[in-house]
């Protein structure tokens, strides 16, 4: 991330703006957007030294605290957090997907040693399309499959936990549960399928668990979906969690477990928006507990005693399991509560805010 914004930079220096094909005048726009410490120091270098009257509007895409803590890469770590702790501070707005990104913002911007005031952030809730077809009803004897949706190969998503979690309930008897891993890199594999053979046993996972690729076809995406009863997001770091909005607007049941802090989880815990019995049944708190690469969660981290996160995530599995209708309950509500954050509502509640009033382009 560092090389490519620097690698933005260093065009623009070498060839300046028209050679890149922005326009010369000064005055050209009104709003210049960046994305965390990736895109976000070219923007603010656009800002200083071509575009004076423009504002940037920095976007948070991740906690890098969280993040690199859950991949256990301190120094990385905090080059990234003091890259994002300047960008937010410089900006001119922050834009937070959720409540927890929006906190996120502004405790980085706080950091940077050489803030004298913070910009505003405004925070928003990402759109997604409401399905609104009724989930089918779980027929007797037929697999129940538990279902993950995102970079499956990034070990940060926890798909060893949910695997292991799937073991285990299978040990106990629940022989039709299977897992679907959606979004497999196969390239990219290597470090999760080794921790899968280290701790299921060499290619003995591959009974009960499915690899699939990422895919942008919608078609496809619904198919897992459809082919699923429950899904669970495991991230030990995660700024939002669009995957699991995506899920729960088709009305069916998901687990979202906290680990460091889960955008999504937060949301669901926003009792000003979704009833706590909701939050309740689908928010899993795993804190005090140890997670299969080794991190340690909520305010008993380090302590010896730590439980083994896929025990809770299998618990948690075993109730949707035996008590799924009530489940599909409780999802068909929260689909409801969610059906207000359409892509139209997203769109509405950014527009007006970077540029009140102003006629000119973004960049």
């Amino acid at each position: 991330m560092d090389r490519f914004s620097k690698t933005i930079r260093a065009v623009l220096a070498e060839q300046g703006p028209t050679r890149a094909g922005l326009s010369a005048d000064a005055g050209a726009f009104d709003v210049i957007v960046g994305y965390g410490d990736v895109t976000g120091p070219a923007a603010l270098h656009l800002r200083d030294t071509y575009y004076p009257h423009a504002k940037v509007s920095a976007v948070i895409t991740m906690d890098p605290q969280g993040l690199f803590k859950a991949l256990d890469l301190p120094e990385l770590g905090e080059h990234r957090t003091e890259s994002h702790r300047e960008v937010l501070a410089r900006s001119d707005l922050i834009l937070a997907h959720g409540p927890k990104s929006a906190v996120d913002a502004r405790r980085l911007a706080a950091g940077w040693s050489q803030a004298q005031s913070l910009p505003p952030t405004h925070e928003f809730v990402p759109g997604v399309e409401t399905a609104h077809d009724t989930p089918a009803r779980r027929q007797p004897g037929e697999p129940f499959n538990v279902l993950m949706l995102g970079r499956m190969h990034d070990l940060n998503k926890g798909a060893t936990d949910v695997a292991l979690a799937v073991h285990d309930l299978r040990e106990g008897g629940y022989e039709d549960v299977r897992l679907t891993l959606r979004g497999v890199d196969q390239e990219n594999s290597s470090a999760l399928v080794g921790l899968l053979d280290r701790r299921l046993g060499v290619g003995a996972w591959q009974s009960f668990v499915a690899f699939e690729e990422f895919t942008a076809n919608q078609v496809e995406k619904e198919r897992s979906i459809r082919e699923s009863h429950v899904m669970v997001m495991a991230t030990e770091s995660e700024a939002y969690g669009l995957a699991a909005s995506e899920y729960a607007a088709h009305g069916k049941p998901l687990i979202v477990a906290e680990g460091y802090g889960n955008g999504f989880a937060t949301l669901l815990r926003d009792e000003e928006r979704i009833p706590r019995d909701i939050a309740d049944r689908f928010v899993l708190d795993d804190s005090g507990s140890r997670s299969a690469n080794g991190s340690l969660f909520g305010e008993s981290e380090g302590a010896p005693d730590a439980v083994d996160r896929y025990t809770l995530i299998a618990d948690r599995l075993e109730d949707v399991h035996n008590d799924y209708d009530s489940y599909v309950e409780a999802a068909g509500r929260l689909r409801g509560r969610l059906s207000e954050y359409t892509l139209d509502y997203t769109a509405a509640s950014i527009d007006p805010r970077p540029a009140p009033g102003g006629g000119g382009p973004t960049s």
